[in-house]
């Protein structure tokens, strides 16, 4: 019987740990979203053009990513739901995305568009050096920061992802 228990508990436990990073990882997710937000409205109280212009997109950016989270959990745990926390932040996002387009239309327009440019963000993504440990932690933030930007070059995106392989993992093969 203490056999059977035991068991029970280690496939309790096996089955919660992907859960339990993938809720890690929204968490995250989410509290960029929050600090995305708060550089917004900063901006919205003294806007700037293009700085707008770069905080919607990585609004978008967040949003999109936190999207496909919760369509994870929803398909792995059909017993979980999006809390009304989630709900209501990812509402206040959209909304504070719709005053941004507000601020814009009435800001004058310039002919180029002001995306930023194909380079890599001004964030520090820690080196990867083959630790197996290190790795969830270093594809979470590559993906968030420069896999997922639309205006970034697939070959700047695998140029910044070398740059960022040391050791055993520089020797790869990409």
């Amino acid at each position: 019987m203490l056999k059977s228990s035991n068991e029970e508990a280690y496939q309790t436990d096996r089955l919660a740990r992907p859960r339990n990073h993938i809720l890690e990882k929204l968490e995250m997710r989410l509290a960029g979203l929050r600090e995305e937000m708060e550089i917004a409205q900063e901006w919205l109280a003294n806007p700037a053009r293009k700085e707008l212009q770069k905080i919607k997109y990585m609004l978008d950016v967040r949003m999109r990513t936190i999207e496909k989270i919760i369509k994870t959990l929803e398909m792995e745990d059909k017993s979980w739901t999006c809390s009304d926390d989630i709900d209501e932040l990812m509402f206040n996002a959209e909304c504070l995305k719709g005053d941004i387009d507000i601020e814009l239309s009435d800001l004058p327009s310039t002919s180029t568009l002001e995306y930023p440019r194909q380079e890599a963000p001004k964030v520090d993504i820690p080196h990867f050096n083959g630790n197996a440990k290190e790795w969830p932690i270093f594809f979470d933030l590559f993906t968030e920061v420069i896999h997922d930007r639309e205006d970034i070059s697939d070959t700047i995106k695998l140029n910044h992802l070398r740059s960022c392989l040391k050791g055993e993992a520089s020797t790869m093969t990409i």
